[in-house]
């Protein structure tokens, strides 16, 4: 039994997709007598499996981005968004596909990236288990001679497949001196000369925020005389004997004056007699 004819390729992929049409195109009437099987082999029957990932790439067209192999496609699962998104991922090698969960979040200064297979399908369907993957790329932007090195940017890559764990460093376009940048891989499991030329480059980074950042001083700091606290003592004393004085004067009892009057020459029998007589 075939199928209707100028059936649409979307819909002709479907079919094959879920088993309900051979791969020529034509129906299968024995679908319908056990359709569980045929809905069970769509990850492990080639012919179905391929027919699923060029439906997912109308469904959910795949999205390109950066640093993803060419043999894996990210389907967004939650529309355009420009912070970032979920993924459906498929890996397909040839002989087999592996399925999984990816994220990606961020802008171009600082991007975080979290991938996790999830099942391997050849001829049979079986878990994936791991590794998760976690990048971390940090944009810097360093361009010499404005800095003392050359670094466009950092990306950390994590591998997590318990019980073990790795990490790789990339230093984006790095120059220590005027040679031309180049990317230089960090590998913490065997550290080489690279990690030398990181140091020193960081510690003339360091060294040069420090200077640019410290105030520029053309003639020694003035010393500015400052009266010693006590200076006041003194003077204070001074005012308050003063006062103190002046309340005593208005209290104490006035001593009387005396003054010395005039001599009065007067006649006593003919005589002239001085007197002196004091009068206060």
């Amino acid at each position: 039994m075939s199928a209707p004819p100028g059936l649409a390729s979307e819909l002709s992929d479907a079919g094959k997709a879920i088993g309900l049409l051979t791969d020529s195109g034509d129906l299968d009437s024995g679908w319908f007598n056990n359709p569980a099987e045929r809905l069970g082999n769509i990850l492990g029957n080639a012919s179905q499996r391929a027919a699923l990932l060029r439906s997912l790439d109308v469904i959910l067209p795949p999205v390109s981005l950066a640093d993803i192999p060419a043999t894996e496609r990210w389907y967004p699962l939650l529309g355009d968004n420009a912070a970032g998104n979920l993924y459906l991922t498929a890996n397909d090698n040839g002989s087999s596909v592996t399925f999984g969960a990816a994220g990606d979040f961020g802008t171009d200064n600082a991007r975080l990236r979290v991938q996790l297979p999830l099942i391997n399908a050849n001829t049979g369907v079986h878990a994936q288990p791991g590794p998760l993957r976690i990048q971390l790329r940090l944009h810097l932007g360093f361009t010499r001679p404005a800095q003392p090195i050359a670094l466009d940017a950092i990306s950390v890559v994590a591998t997590i497949a318990p019980p073990a764990i790795s990490a790789v460093i990339t230093l984006e376009k790095f120059a220590l001196d005027d040679k031309p940048p180049a990317d230089t891989v960090l590998d913490p499991a065997n550290l080489g000369s690279e990690a030398v030329q990181l140091a020193l480059g960081l510690m003339q980074q360091v060294r040069s925020r420090q200077r640019s950042r410290s105030p520029r001083q053309t003639s020694p700091p003035t010393l500015r005389h400052r009266r010693p606290r006590n200076s006041a003592v003194p003077l204070r004393h001074a005012r308050l004997q003063s006062r103190r004085s002046s309340e005593l004067d208005s209290i104490a009892p006035r001593r009387p004056h005396y003054h010395m009057a005039r001599p009065s020459r007067r006649t006593h029998g003919g005589r002239r007699h001085r007197s002196h007589r004091l009068r206060h």
